[in-house]
């Protein structure tokens, strides 16, 4: 489903009123993490906030959409470290059913491939230790 012109025109509107509604000072939003998990600390504010910011993502023509990190593009989100953060948006639009098919096969594909490279790897791990204790035991022998 895509937007009409009026919807856009509406939710234009909603970003608007509630940018202004909401004064910076008053936002608390933080991405955050612990080891690989990586969450979000904010005030109810600052999560309205961020709804509005994805609101205005759904509406902007671009396909990535800068939120916090290298880029000073909103200053009232704090980032607490640059590699803990959530860098962008990633919109997908356009195919979205093949997207996510492709995104099963390539799950499928790698879960069979796992199954057999697992094996493979350990067998090459005792294979070549296994070659060169054959190989200095013939020499020893000869």
């Amino acid at each position: 489903m895509e937007l009409t012109e009026e919807q856009r025109k509406e939710l234009q509107l909603f970003i608007d009123k509630w940018k202004q509604e909401i004064p910076d000072e008053e936002i608390y939003f933080s991405f955050n993490g612990h080891g690989h998990l990586r969450y979000i600390n904010a005030n109810d504010v600052g999560l309205v906030r961020f709804g509005v910011k994805n609101i205005e993502a759904a509406l902007s023509d671009k396909k990535y959409i800068n939120i916090s990190g290298e880029y000073l593009g909103e200053n009232w989100i704090k980032q607490e470290e640059e590699d803990l953060s959530i860098h962008y948006i990633e919109k997908i639009n356009k195919d979205i059913g093949l997207y996510i098919e492709s995104r099963g096969v390539n799950k499928k594909a790698a879960v069979r491939n796992g199954k057999l490279i697992g094996p493979l790897i350990i067998a090459i791990l005792f294979a070549v230790p296994t070659f060169f204790i054959y190989l200095f035991i013939f020499w020893l022998n000869h």
